[in-house]
């Protein structure tokens, strides 16, 4: 078979931002092959997203900039074409939606792209209800996208892309605010668009189980430079080494680095998909063991940490939301009648598929939102009652996209807005400012303008603007999208801490590793309703009830739950305790000896 054609080339590239002292891009070399699928991974400051942007010419057409080298686009050079141009070639789906979404419908917004490509109308409509029924947003088609939810949003910039039809499609994290089940549907849909129409995909992604399942090659930046490339198989076997710049591999590879380390194999093995570890895991540990129909009990007392088997619910609560409804004017019911109870010093997650009600439900817990029957009480205090502002002594709410309250000229004048309108002496809101920093790690950017860090700082100065306050209930809404995984673990950390010192933590992610981390209880949502409520082992195990909210739970639990008829425990959360769990003594070499 003749190899196809490069339809990207990068050669010496070097990019600098206008007033940056540093290159963000240096030296990169790169080709693409037409009909390729190329992801590129990195930490938070890697040069990903600048790198996406010069595929299209926004970069440098638009930001400026000092640029060296040379980028050749479907055979065009990108340096003598401004972007309006590449479009038919390039179509582009950025990190954040809100920066390309200006539609008064979302059907209006997805026609946009192929009306300019001057399409016919009728192609128009097939392409809109195609593309819209791909993302799982045919229902929303009149709305206005500037009333859906992030997750909704993310949605309609993905459809926007696909309707084009591009020769290639560069994605700039483009499943970060979708449920679980959503980001696998993309990921499907753009690797069959690639093979239908021989469209060629590049991919700036954290979802390192997807990447390894669909990508035909893996590229890691580090600090403006390539470290790595190579296929799934290649990149993702060095663990150690992607740990240590900040990016994780899929949790099937951390397993197999874990036996290859830990149970000293005399034959290392690797596996990067959830079908390999599987097959290996049966042949190799429960060969000869007879699988069971029925579940099996866990009376055989499976290892597993200790920390979130305390079951939800004990204490006082803090927070109580009785029958709550809320309408939003001229819509749908967002939420139908919840009943819930939140206690003092629990770290909770709520979860569910986008626009399942979560946001809506917490912006009930500080006021931003009013119920339209029923009522919250926070600390017996009814939110009818109180102003944000009031409320916001006893709940503080980190947004889901921190340039929604950040705006001030420092990170040390944004901490301290907060305490200072709580009418504090100078000395106190210093002391306060200085702790918060202190708590999420930026002490060195106290004098920086927020608005220049990247996203994961951003998130940290929001966090910090939360702690200065000192309420006792913090609301986390989607805190680790967009952000790599040192990071994210970093934050994590930052959690914890404020849980340990008594803070009540609400959590909204569509980070299911996250959630098994972290959270001792967790709350599932679905279309308005409470579906699941329990400790967080005990909702992973029902993946047949998750489906309904469009979650799936971690890699590792459910190749533990696909385990479970040979006896292996089916609500096993960390790689860790997984290994923990295996024989010792693998069953065929026992069965011989």
């Amino acid at each position: 078979m003749e190899e196809s054609s490069n339809i990207i080339e990068i050669h010496d590239l070097w990019y600098q931002y206008p007033n940056s002292k540093e290159h963000a891009l240096k030296g990169i070399n790169l080709t693409v092959r037409t009909g390729e699928f190329l992801s590129i991974i990195g930490p938070t400051g890697a040069g990903k997203s600048t790198l996406c942007l010069t595929l299209n010419g926004i970069i440098p057409y638009f930001l400026g900039g000092t640029m060296k080298g040379s980028i050749e686009v479907a055979g065009l050079n990108t340096r003598k074409y401004i972007p309006s141009a590449l479009t038919s070639k390039v179509g582009m789906v950025f990190q954040e939606p809100e920066s390309q979404l200006f539609s008064m419908t979302v059907e209006e917004e997805v026609a946009f792209g192929p009306e300019n490509l001057k399409v016919p109308r009728d192609e128009i409509e097939r392409r809109i209800d195609w593309a819209l029924k791909v993302v799982r947003m045919e229902e929303f088609r009149d709305r206005s996208p500037f009333k859906l939810s992030g997750g909704q949003k993310q949605r309609v910039a993905i459809a926007a892309a696909l309707s084009m039809l591009p020769e290639i499609l560069v994605l700039d994290e483009p499943v970060s605010g979708l449920d679980p089940l959503g980001k696998m549907e993309v990921f499907s849909v753009v690797s069959n668009l690639r093979k239908e129409h021989e469209m060629t995909v590049v991919l700036v992604e954290y979802e390192v189980e997807e990447i390894a399942r669909f990508s035909d090659r893996v590229v890691v930046m580090d600090s403006g430079r390539i470290l790595l490339e190579g296929t799934p198989s290649e990149v993702f076997k060095q663990v150690d080494r992607l740990r240590k710049i900040g990016v994780r591999a899929p949790q099937v590879s951390e397993l197999s680095y874990l036996l290859n380390t830990e149970r000293k194999l005399p034959k290392p093995i690797h596996f990067i998909t959830f079908s390999e570890a599987r097959q290996y895991l049966v042949r190799e540990f429960f060969e000869g063991t007879k699988p069971r129909t029925s579940h099996s009990s866990q009376s055989n007392m499976p290892k597993r940490n200790q920390d979130l088997t305390r079951p939800p619910g004990e204490g006082k609560p803090c927070i109580v939301v009785e029958d709550l409804t809320h309408v939003y004017e001229g819509e749908v019911e967002a939420l139908r009648g919840i009943n819930l109870q939140i206690m003092e010093g629990e770290l909770i997650a709520i979860i569910g598929q986008n626009g399942s009600g979560k946001t809506t439900l917490v912006k009930h817990f500080n006021g931003l939102l009013k119920p339209t029957k029923g009522r919250v009480l926070v600390r017996d205090v009814d939110t009818r009652e109180k102003t944000v502002a009031e409320l916001s002594k006893l709940v503080g709410y980190v947004f889901q996209n921190p340039d929604h309250q950040i705006f001030e000229s420092s990170v040390e004048k944004e901490v301290a807005f907060g305490p200072r309108n709580l009418g504090l002496s100078e000395s106190e809101i210093n002391q306060r400012v200085e702790e918060a920093l202190r708590i999420v790690g930026l002490e060195k950017y106290r004098a920086v303008p927020p608005s220049t860090l990247g996203l994961g700082q951003r998130r940290l100065v929001t966090l910090a603007s939360v702690i200065s306050m000192k309420p006792q209930i913090m609301v986390l809404d989607e805190p680790t999208t967009g952000i790599d995984w040192k990071d994210t673990l970093s934050l994590l950390d930052t959690i914890k801490t404020l849980n340990k010192q008594g803070h009540t933590i609400i959590l909204i992610t569509h980070d299911m590793r996250v959630v098994a981390m972290i959270a001792r209880r967790v709350v599932v949502m679905s279309r308005g309703k409470i579906l699941l409520d329990d400790t967080t082992r005990n909702v992973f195990s029902q993946p047949e009830v998750l489906k309904e909210a469009f979650i799936s739970p971690p890699q590792i639990t459910v190749l533990a739950q696909s385990l479970e008829p040979y006896g292996f425990p089916r609500d096993l959360l960390y790689v860790k305790e997984f290994v923990s769990n295996l024989p010792y003594v693998r069953k065929k070499h026992h069965a011989s000896s």
